[in-house]
């Protein structure tokens, strides 16, 4: 009876302990709320509707030009659930298209400051698990435009989930009182184990 009640005291003091952990680790976890895709392959469009291959490095394209159009493509893997596209497009006119159907057309403001007002929040496919992205982007002021085009996938539950403060208001705290949660329940069962 009494090596049955220390194994089960023993048990639950290493289930508690675990609990407490992984509680803990889930508010202090910290990540990115946002995927930067890479660009796969990219094309200058010409006058006549040709594409000529350009060759990028990294996923990036050096020497763009004023007002020539440029196509950029990715796809996109592991969509979030509810997740969506934040497109900067100042100093720039885009298309875009996912799976080849345009969701997003505009033209940002070529003006200083612009960069970072000229933004779009674009909803991914529902229920999808990939998409192929691409984009039609022609430069219209190369002092006030982020190219080439900077995207990125994030979801309302990933962005809720960076923004909260747990870790930076109450994490030392929270740990503190975990901590001596943990050790008054080993106590509680130590004193169990010895029939007191």
């Amino acid at each position: 009876m009494k090596n049955r009640r220390n194994s089960l005291a023993i048990l639950a003091f290493l289930l508690v302990s675990a609990v407490t952990f992984f509680l803990l680790r889930s508010f202090t976890a910290t990540g990115n709320a946002y995927q930067y895709p890479t660009w796969q392959q990219a094309w200058c469009v010409e006058e006549d509707g040709s594409l000529t291959e350009l060759v990028l490095e990294g996923g990036y394209l050096a020497g763009m030009e004023d007002g020539r159009l440029y196509r950029f493509q990715t796809a996109l893997a592991e969509l979030p659930e509810d997740g969506y596209l934040l497109l900067n497009y100042g100093g720039a006119a885009c298309a875009v298209y996912l799976d080849s159907s345009e969701v997003f057309r505009a033209e940002g403001p070529a003006q200083a400051g612009a960069v970072g007002n000229a933004q779009a929040t674009i909803p991914l496919p529902l229920g999808a698990s990939q998409c192929t992205l691409t984009i039609d982007f022609r430069v219209l002021d190369a002092v006030n435009c982020i190219y080439p085009p900077l995207v990125r996938v994030s979801s309302a539950w990933l962005e809720g989930a960076d923004s909260f403060g747990f870790a930076n208001l109450t994490g030392i705290p929270a740990g503190a009182y975990a901590l001596l949660f943990v050790l008054l329940m080993g106590l509680f069962l130590l004193g169990l184990c010895l029939g007191r």
